[in-house]
């Protein structure tokens, strides 16, 4: 988008609108391998979406996508937020297929050169086939809260250089079952965003259009 396109846009009221709307909900779409070797199957291997769902709590839906390769299981989910309430914590009863409790601070969190505030574990045991691990096709859910957190303060970057990561996961069992992988997860404008941009360039294009 050309600057005196999003300069015309934001003086009318337009772009504006379309970031507020950005983030009623927070998408992150695992694709890109950070470091190890490449998960196999079709990307995006996995899809965290973050939700408002009450006061100063969001709601967490991690799944697995099915087009990740039989075999590949999630082992840990890492996330940002812009400060971390003292008070968060989770809300019971936790997944069966979460390890622990998860665990928060502000930069508590060192993994592949860059620092995390929330970390996620999930079951790696083979026992009764790996029943609890977080497989292709497979969903977590996770509810948060802490004073003031809402899906908005997911919308921060990991401390550290020279990629800006806002999410990553560990996957195990890529490379044929020998090998794993950290994927990050890049953030997926949601549909109505895209809407309210379009509807915004129509009207602007109308105008330059009477105008004329």
């Amino acid at each position: 988008m050309k600057r005196s396109t999003l300069r015309a846009l934001a003086a009318a009221g337009i772009l504006g609108g379309a970031i507020a709307s950005a983030n009623a909900t927070v998408i992150f779409n695992y694709t890109t391998t950070l470091t190890g070797q490449a998960p196999s199957g079709t990307p995006p291997f996995a899809t965290l979406t973050i939700d408002n769902i009450g006061t100063d709590t969001v709601r967490l839906a991690l799944s697995h996508n099915a087009g990740s390769a039989a075999g590949q299981f999630i082992t840990k989910l890492y996330l940002n937020l812009t400060s971390v309430p003292g008070n968060m914590t989770h809300v019971p009863p936790l997944d069966p297929k979460i390890d622990g409790v998860p665990t928060y601070g502000n930069d508590a969190f060192a993994d592949a050169g860059y620092l995390f505030d929330v970390n996620v574990d999930f079951h790696t045991s083979n026992a009764n086939g790996g029943a609890l691990r977080l497989k292709p096709g497979e969903t977590v859910l996770l509810d948060l809260t802490g004073s003031g957190l809402d899906e908005n303060d997911f919308l921060t970057t990991a401390t550290g250089s020279p990629e800006q990561i806002y999410s990553m996961i560990h996957i195990q069992g890529t490379d044929g079952g020998l090998g794993s992988a950290k994927v990050v997860g890049d953030v997926v404008p949601e549909p109505a965003t895209l809407l309210a941009i379009g509807t915004g360039l129509a009207a602007l294009a109308a105008r330059r259009r009477r105008k004329a």
